[in-house]
């Protein structure tokens, strides 16, 4: 192998000063930092490793790349890192991609490379982000210096830099990101993998901001996706079971001995007739039928969110403001955390069908929480639910530009908070239509 992909990632980053501009931008100093670029980057490869490993997997990575124009960032890594808007554009991109592209790997890998660095789960999270994007434009001109673009030559460059990915890999990434073999493939390595080397400087990205949007896009649309302090909203409607089945009727009486001058043995009883069959029962789901302009049929709650963000959208007396919000009815997350419970994934399905038959329709997605605990924690924690939120929509293929996510914590209550259900209430996500 003449090149050492990973080596070269790293000495590619390392000019510039740009160490200091990402610390900044991820809040890190710069040993940790680097550190974190140390982990992130074989964390990266190795989940573009997994993905190339199907055949399906490799073809949809490849015209990723090759229609992605990811190289193109790397003409001016530190401007995006310089700080202001194109830096936080950079990292609400990241926060979006860090999910779809681990899916629910994504923070079992972030905590390996924060654990591995010294960073706290936001820092490693941003890094992981932040850097997604330039792993893949030096896998991009790396192709397009050796043959060009295809299934096969990435994953033949992959499959080449395997032992060196491996290498580099903290112990325990392997079995964050799924990959078993990935820590072993290096020769002289442990099974648990060689602890982080000692990483050069990261640096930024272009001063555009296009690029990011197509990535998005480009990525979510291929990665399946799919990161407060309890559950927030209403959990699912309970289904009623079927009735009971009929009970069979009564076996007829036997006949009487037929007549006769002469003795004869009495017939036998007649056989039971077979049971009826039960009258079929419909299933009652609490849902009602909801049918969109582009001819989708969505199973949702009369009252729910879906049937009042329709109302709303087809209601031209209802213009747009910035003060009507509607609560997710049926989204929930893993207690003390961003992670979607997959329960909360027919609400997204249906949200994600809506805005596809009204194109012209964007929305923002808030998250707030009950005042239980610090104010800064829970606005952080609530815009983390919304954004997870927001990537399952992006994964759904919703256009990002369409989108934004808030965390307001627990700002505006709509219950009191003096009580287990009205703190619950204010545990939620809710949807504003911010253009129809």
């Amino acid at each position: 192998m003449s090149v050492n992909l990973v080596d070269l990632v790293t000495k590619e980053l390392s000019g510039g000063g740009t160490l200091g501009q990402l610390g900044n931008a991820i809040g890190a100093n710069p040993d940790d930092t680097a550190r974190g670029v140390a982990s992130a980057l074989p964390a990266i490869l190795g989940g573009l490793l997994k993905t190339s490993s199907t055949g399906a997997g490799a073809s949809e990575l490849a015209n990723l790349l090759a229609t992605g124009n990811h190289d193109e960032l790397l003409k001016d890594l530190g401007g995006t890192l310089a700080g202001g808007v194109v830096t936080q554009d950079l990292l609400k991109a990241g926060a979006v991609l860090l999910p779809s592209i681990l899916g629910d790997r994504a923070n079992a890998v972030t905590d390996v490379v924060g654990s591995s660095a010294g960073l706290n789960r936001a820092a490693s999270a941003s890094l992981l982000g932040a850097l997604t994007p330039i792993v893949l434009g030096y896998v991009t001109r790396h192709l397009q210096g050796t043959g060009g673009i295809n299934a096969s030559s990435l994953t033949n460059l992959l499959q080449t830099h395997k032992s060196a990915i491996a290498a580099a890999a903290p112990p325990g990434l392997a079995a964050a990101i799924g990959l078993p073999g990935m820590e072993t493939a290096a020769p002289g390595t442990s099974s648990t993998g060689s602890p982080p080397a000692t990483s050069s400087p990261p640096a930024g990205g272009t001063r555009s901001y296009k690029w990011v949007i197509g990535l998005v896009v480009l990525l979510l649309g291929f990665f399946a996706l799919r990161n407060c302090q309890n559950p927030t909203s209403e959990t699912p409607p309970a289904s009623n079971m079927p009735g009971s089945p009929a009970l069979s009727p009564a076996p007829a009486p036997s006949p009487a001995p037929a007549p006769s001058p002469a003795p004869a043995p009495s017939p036998a009883p007649a056989p039971s007739p077979a049971p009826a069959p039960a009258p079929a029962t419909p299933v009652n789901d609490g849902l009602t039928a909801l049918t969109l302009p582009d001819g989708t049929t969505l199973r949702a709650a009369a009252d729910g969110v879906e049937s009042k963000l329709f109302a709303f959208i087809t209601d031209s007396a209802k213009p747009v403001d910035k003060t009507t919000w509607f609560t997710m009815d049926r989204l929930e997350f893993e207690t003390g955390s961003a992670t979607l419970k997959d329960t909360s994934n027919a609400q997204l399905d249906n949200i994600a069908a809506i805005l596809k038959a009204f194109p012209a329709v964007k929305l923002k997605l808030g998250g707030y929480t009950d005042n239980t605990g610090e104010p800064a924690s829970n606005r952080k924690l609530s815009g983390e639910r919304a954004t997870a939120a927001m990537a399952t929509l992006v994964s759904r293929g919703i256009d990002p530009t369409r989108l934004e996510a808030e965390g307001y914590g627990d700002q505006f209550p709509v219950a009191g908070n003096s009580t287990a259900e009205g703190r619950q209430r204010n545990r939620r996500t809710d949807v504003h239509v911010t253009q129809k």
